[in-house]
C-alpha cells in the first residue's frame, strides 16, 4: 500500500510538473504564433511595398524616357538604384523573416508534441497501476434461506415468569 502511495505522490509531482512545462510551452507557442503573425504582416508590407517601388521605377523609367535631355540619364541613374536598393533591403528582409520562422518556430513544436506524448504515456502507466493496484470487492455469499422447525410450531420461545 505504501508503495503506491508513494507512485501516487510521485505522479502528483510530475503532474504538477508537466503542467508547469505545458504552460511554458503554450505561452513560448502563442509568443512564437504571435512573432509570425507579425513577421507575415510585415512581409505583406514589404510586398506591397516592393510592388510599389518597382511602379516607381516604371514611371521613372518612362519620364526619363520621354526627356531628351542629355543630363537625365545621370539623375535616372541615381533615382533608379535608389529605389532598386529599397526593393533589395526589403527583399533581404522578407529572406531573413523566414529564415527565422524556419530556425525557430519549427523544432519548438515538435518539443511540444514529444512532451504532450510523454506526458500521455505516464497518465497511461499511473491508470494501469491504479487499476492493478485497487482490490476488488469480496464475492457476496450466497443466502441460504433456513427451513422453519417443524417441532417449533406454535411454540413460543420467551422467558417464565414466576
Amino acid at each position: 500500500m505504501q508503495k503506491y502511495k508513494n507512485l501516487w505522490k510521485s505522479n502528483l509531482e510530475e503532474t504538477e510538473y508537466f503542467k508547469q512545462c505545458i504552460e511554458s510551452l503554450e505561452e513560448r507557442l502563442e509568443d512564437a504564433h504571435h512573432r509570425i503573425v507579425m513577421a507575415e504582416r510585415l512581409c505583406m508590407n514589404n510586398a506591397a511595398l516592393v510592388h510599389d517601388l518597382e511602379q516607381k521605377i516604371q514611371e521613372e523609367i518612362i519620364l526619363f524616357r520621354d526627356q531628351e535631355d542629355g543630363g537625365a540619364e545621370n539623375t535616372f541613374k541615381h533615382i533608379y538604384w535608389g529605389v532598386s536598393g529599397q526593393l533589395m533591403a526589403a527583399l533581404n528582409e522578407n529572406k531573413y523573416i523566414r529564415q527565422f520562422l524556419q530556425r525557430n518556430v519549427l523544432p519548438k513544436e515538435k518539443d511540444f508534441l514529444k512532451l504532450r506524448s510523454s506526458l500521455e504515456t505516464k497518465a497511461d502507466e499511473y491508470r494501469k497501476e491504479i487499476v492493478e493496484a485497487t482490490p476488488k470487492p469480496p464475492e457476496p455469499e450466497p443466502v441460504v434461506e433456513e427451513k422453519p422447525d417443524p417441532k417449533a410450531k406454535g411454540k413460543k420461545k420467551g422467558k417464565k415468569i414466576k
